[in-house]
């Protein structure tokens, strides 16, 4: 059996407060420091970062900070909340990228933060 364990996302810095603790009240659960050493031999990258972890749900999220955008992908993380539309509201208010589609009865949200890592919003069922 294969459980998943946490996601891990490269993000802007402003987003973690902005973004996925206020708009996705994530708990923030702690920080690390990988060195650029590090970087290079597990990623690929020279860079040292820091990474936040949060707890959103019963799902952690290393976010990787790192303010250099990424680009465009169909790559998604899908989120079950009771209310979705409240969340697509609040993030559209605050200035990030929202869409959605009606398809029949059901309307289906996706939301971005400022790397443009996207979140599908599904209604609990």
């Amino acid at each position: 059996m294969i459980n998943l364990r946490h996601i891990g996302l490269q993000v802007h810095t402003n987003d973690v407060n902005a973004f996925y603790i206020d708009i996705l009240n994530g708990k923030l659960e702690g920080n690390h420091k990988i060195k650029e050493e590090q970087g290079a031999r597990l990623f690929a990258i020279r860079k040292s970062v820091i990474i936040k972890y949060l707890k959103i749900g019963n799902t952690v999220f290393e976010l990787f900070l790192y303010d250099q955008t990424n680009a465009p992908s169909f790559h998604h993380i899908c989120l079950e909340t009771a209310h979705p539309e409240l969340i697509f509201k609040k993030a559209v208010e605050r200035g990030f990228d929202g869409r959605s589609m009606r398809g029949g009865e059901k309307i289906t949200y996706f939301i971005k933060d400022h790397s443009g890592n996207t979140f599908e919003l599904k209604p609990k069922v």
